[in-house]
């Protein structure tokens, strides 16, 4: 049985045992953090989700695990069955059946150039052919043609939930027509748009994507190139810009936020600021106002000053 589906059933006695009474919720999700199944901003939002139960919290973690697909999942159980104050906190575990012997599918190594087609309808049951791109120029000649095909595709499509796919559209606003990237609902409709555009002429930076929004797991489906994709930054379409801006987005807490939207009341319509629910959507906003580019985050930079040193030196550092 894949991990996933021991988890999917086994979720409802999970919820209930990590929920109990006298129960640490923190001890779960500090342990979820440590094994870093979770980015910091996600623990970040784990910790204060406004009006919450314990329930609502241990509900929250196991579907933000599910959605990081298979791999998670897998260590995610392991951690439940393994780590000793786990167990010793919550004894009932011991109960479930949580055994799984498939992991995430083996990285795809491709090698032919033969052509596919990539299509889709806009909804979340889209279509996703057997579809390649040739190697970018500038990789090793010994290295050869490199093919995504549809197991590679609908693994990285599945397994990506809708704040990734808000992330990546985010990280390509600036190489892909925004009005295209607003009617992307899925990841495979990101796909398409960025094969559209010629950007995934060489997997590299699909792999970089991924990355970049640490889904690692993912990258790692595609194993066209024997160096790391840290290592392989030639020709990366994403700007400084950009990067630091989601790297604001990645370190941000649910609080700061809150305090950040405040502080834009004067910049931005109540309308405007009730739309913003992630630091994604501020600065969307911001940029439709013209209050932050490429080359003026001066704004930015004032408001973050006054309340959070860690993200304003962000700011500094890129300016």
């Amino acid at each position: 049985m894949k991990a996933k589906d021991a988890l999917r059933n086994n979720k409802t006695a999970i919820h209930g045992i990590l929920s109990g009474e006298k129960t640490d919720y923190r001890l779960i999700l500090n342990k979820v953090h440590e094994k870093k199944l979770i980015t910091q901003r996600e623990y970040n939002n784990l910790k204060y989700i406004e009006h919450a139960t314990v329930e609502t919290y241990v509900v929250e973690l196991v579907d933000k695990i599910m959605n990081k697909g298979e791999e998670q999942c897998k260590e995610f159980l392991d951690l439940l069955q393994t780590d000793d104050e786990i167990k010793q906190t919550f004894p009932e575990l011991n109960h479930l059946q949580l055994n799984h012997t498939r992991s995430l599918s083996e990285p795809v190594q491709a090698s032919s150039s033969q052509h596919g087609v990539l299509s889709g309808d806009g909804s979340s049951q889209r279509e996703v052919r057997s579809y390649s791109w040739k190697a970018a120029q500038h990789n090793s000649p010994d290295e050869s043609s490199s093919v995504i095909n549809n197991q590679t595709l609908m693994a990285i499509s599945e397994n990506l939930d809708s704040s990734e796919v808000a992330g990546l559209c985010f990280l390509c606003c600036d190489i892909v027509s925004r009005k295209h990237l607003d009617e992307v609902v899925d990841a495979a409709g990101l796909i398409l748009r960025l094969s559209e555009n010629g950007l995934l002429g060489n997997v590299t930076f699909l792999k970089q994507l991924l990355c970049i929004i640490h889904r690692k797991d993912l990258a790692d489906l595609l194993q066209t190139d024997r160096r790391q994709p840290e290592e392989i930054d030639a020709g990366f379409p994403l700007s400084k810009y950009r990067l630091m801006l989601y790297k604001i987005y990645d370190d941000v807490t649910t609080d700061s936020l809150k305090r950040i939207k405040i502080q834009l009341r004067s910049k931005l319509s109540r309308r405007e600021l009730d739309q913003c629910k992630t630091m994604l959507d501020v600065f969307a906003q911001m940029e439709k106002r013209n209050l932050i580019s490429d080359t003026d985050v001066d704004e930015l930079y004032n408001v973050l000053q006054h309340l959070d040193a860690k993200l304003a030196k962000i700011v500094k550092n890129y300016k």
